[in-house]
């Protein structure tokens, strides 16, 4: 029976040792945070909050070439930090019809801090992702 407690109380120490760290410079390292950590953690980008807008292109069916690309419309965004630009269709059902809107819009993400200035100029938030 000694033997058998003596057995199991090993194999507790080494299954423990084995599953975590047991060295003493290990568990400091494991504590202590580094600078990169810190630098990554403080970036702008880390903690600023994002929102989508957009504003439609302008671009008719039938009609190649019309509507207002990314970089032109970006333009009216100029002073604000662009994070990601994009094409896409609003979701709604249109008669197929020569002359009318195609529903192509051009997305921005931008920080939510720009949206009243985004706003004024005639954007308007994203809700379509």
């Amino acid at each position: 029976m000694i033997k058998f407690i003596s057995i199991l109380i090993f194999a507790a120490t080494l299954n423990s040792c084995s599953t975590t760290q047991c060295k003493p410079e290990d568990l400091a390292a494991q504590k202590k945070p580094t600078n990169e950590k810190i630098t990554k953690s403080i970036k702008p980008e880390n903690y600023m909050k994002k929102i989508k807008v957009y504003k439609q292109d302008g671009s008719i069916q039938c009609e190649d070439g019309t509507g207002t690309s990314l970089e032109k419309m970006s333009v009216e965004l100029s002073g604000l930090t662009i994070h990601q630009k994009e094409k896409k269709h609003d979701g709604l059902l249109r008669a197929q019809m020569c002359g009318n809107p195609t529903g192509q819009c051009n997305v921005f993400e931008i920080n939510e801090t720009d949206l009243i200035h985004a706003e004024k100029l005639g954007f308007k938030i994203w809700k379509n992702d």
